[in-house]
């Protein structure tokens, strides 16, 4: 209970940073579980790999949800529509615009922390981005309606992390198994330079 009241209390006080921790946290998480519960890694768990998921959901990911609900707060202000209503349009709004631009974001932020090459990059992006969002669009929509409808603005990112856990297991997943198209273009891509 005092760790839950203390979580409150930063929130309140830094929410952005409150949202990067315990984003970049369960990042971290959903790749442990994708690396031992859906890869078998065992011992030959990628701690480096863990780490660019931690990273990415500390420095980008969880910063930018918090700054996207304050703003999405702002673009369709529940006041002045009914709660469904704003809900609705919100979600709507959060899957046509966020989703895309989120997960893209994550596989560029990925392949810049893997130091590939923005063919590489843009390789992976062709290959991933449509699966990965169909794939999106099975899980988030209900989850952001009631997200939305019923939870306070200050606790959304906190939701969407708890939900988070097994999309960022299937994420990790995704983002690290091997594909020949991308592997075809690694191959062919000179060595990146220090």
């Amino acid at each position: 209970m005092v760790l839950w009241s203390w979580y409150l209390y930063m929130l309140e006080r830094r929410p952005i940073v409150m949202s990067a921790i315990s984003t970049g946290t369960l990042m971290a998480t959903g790749d442990l579980i994708a690396q031992q519960a859906i890869d078998r890694k065992g011992r030959d768990h990628d701690l480096v790999r863990t780490a660019r998921m931690a990273a990415i959901g500390f420095c980008f990911v969880g910063p930018v949800m918090r700054l996207w609900y304050t703003g999405l707060e702002k673009i369709v202000p529940a006041s002045k529509l009914s709660t469904r209503t704003a809900a609705l349009t919100k979600m709507a709004i959060d899957q046509t615009v966020f989703a895309p631009f989120i997960i893209s974001s994550f596989y560029v932020n990925l392949g810049l922390l893997h130091n590939d090459s923005m063919a590489q990059i843009e390789t992976r992006l062709r290959s991933e981005l449509k699966d990965t969002l169909i794939a999106n669009w099975k899980v988030w929509p209900a989850t952001q309606l009631l997200n939305f409808y019923f939870v306070p603005m200050q606790h959304r990112v906190l939701v969407v992390n708890a939900v988070s856990l097994g999309w960022n297991s299937y994420l990790g997943w995704r983002a690290h198994r091997k594909d020949p198209s991308i592997e075809e273009v690694v191959a062919a891509s000179p060595a990146p330079t220090k």
